[in-house]
């Protein structure tokens, strides 16, 4: 039986275990890191905004949020983030295995979900990263983008693209 120092560690392990980086070129890595860090962080201080807001117009979070349906799609949105900080570890382990395919398909999914959600902050990292990666690697990317491989390997981005679709749409006047 594993005692609850055993299983605190494990899960200490596990969840840092997003934010390691097995990329050799230095800039690449602190793109990496940085962007995996900024995106837990994001729904935490989007949470904590809404509570603030939550509290000075003494209502409950989940009230506060159902006032204006503004603030649910935004939640969601913010929600988002730790997605695709799964995604960016997902692609930087494709780039070090060598599995330039898998990795420009997710980036190139990726660029169009944030171009979907007109989120520039993302849409900048994944160009950098592209960008970046391309250099380094010395690959084409008209060459690996294989769209075959969506149902394989790239679900998460491609449900990403349908939920901004979706929140989209419900935004529209």
């Amino acid at each position: 039986m594993r005692t609850f120092q055993q299983l605190t560690e494990d899960f200490i392990d596990k969840t840092t275990n997003i934010f390691r980086t097995e990329i050799d070129n230095k800039f690449l890595s602190r793109v990496f890191s940085i962007s995996k860090v900024v995106s837990i962080l994001i729904p935490i201080a989007y949470c904590a905004l809404m509570g603030l807001g939550a509290m000075n117009e003494q209502m409950q979070f989940s009230e506060y949020l159902a006032t204006n349906p503004m603030y649910v799609l935004l939640f969601l949105a913010s929600m988002l983030c730790i997605f695709i900080a799964y995604e960016l570890k997902t692609i930087e382990l494709h780039l070090v295995d060598g599995e330039h395919k898998q990795a420009v398909t997710n980036i190139v999914l990726m660029l169009v979900s944030q171009l979907i959600l007109i989120n520039p902050l993302y849409f900048f990292i994944f160009g950098l990263i592209l960008f970046k990666s391309r250099r380094i690697y010395s690959f084409k990317i008209k060459e690996n983008i294989d769209l075959t491989l969506i149902p394989c390997y790239s679900k998460l981005p491609v449900l990403i693209i349908l939920l901004n679709i979706f929140i989209m749409v419900q935004t529209l006047p």
